[in-house]
């Protein structure tokens, strides 16, 4: 796709983002509802990148914050938006790759029929569309099998997991994102890619 100085819709992902169920530490299931500022605020910052012809974003962030749960509802609402995007979920570990992919499977399915488009395969590696976008799921701490995938869009949750780790699975996945500036131990990080 023509990613050069695309504009990231923020409306229309807002009002996506208040038909998502999510689930909330000390409630349940939820709906979105409104985003909070530290969303905002990413989403701002994703978006000026974007327009700036920057695609790949380290977002170092706290806990309790809304960081994951907004690449959660990225990681939905990308693949349905552009079509044919190839992506990827990357989890620090398996157990988080299959929580990573249960919650985004269940923020998906919570989405009223107007904001989902037809799932053409849906199984424990991948969650693929009718508009031949695809988003995989897989865990830094594996070894990857078969050919390197090219990749439109990544997101890589870290949690309290040193970042040479994540730089070495994702060499063997995506060329040229393993190249990032950073070093060290992480509280917790997403790095995403558009």
């Amino acid at each position: 796709p023509g990613w050069k100085g695309m504009k990231f819709p923020l409306a229309h992902f807002e009002r996506f983002c208040s038909h998502l169920e999510i689930p909330a530490k000390d409630e349940g299931l939820v709906r979105m509802g409104h985003l909070y500022g530290t969303q905002r605020y990413l989403l701002r910052e994703i978006a000026a990148g974007l327009e700036h012809d920057v695609h790949d974003f380290l977002i170092l962030k706290g806990r309790q914050q809304g960081i994951t749960t907004i690449t959660d509802a990225l990681d939905v609402y990308w693949p349905q938006k552009y079509d044919g995007i190839q992506g990827m979920a990357v989890a620090d570990d398996e157990p988080n790759r299959v929580i990573r992919r249960d919650i985004v499977r269940q923020m998906f399915y919570s989405l009223p029929i107007e904001y989902r488009l037809d799932v053409r395969a849906d199984n424990g590696d991948f969650l693929a569309w009718s508009n031949g976008s695809r988003l995989m799921f897989a865990a830094a701490a594996a070894r990857p099998q078969g050919r390197k995938t090219k990749l439109d869009n990544l997101y890589n949750y870290a949690s309290g997991a040193t970042l040479p780790t994540y730089r070495r699975w994702l060499k063997n996945t995506a060329d040229g994102i393993a190249n990032l500036n950073v070093a060290g131990k992480l509280g917790g990080a997403a790095i995403a890619s558009f």
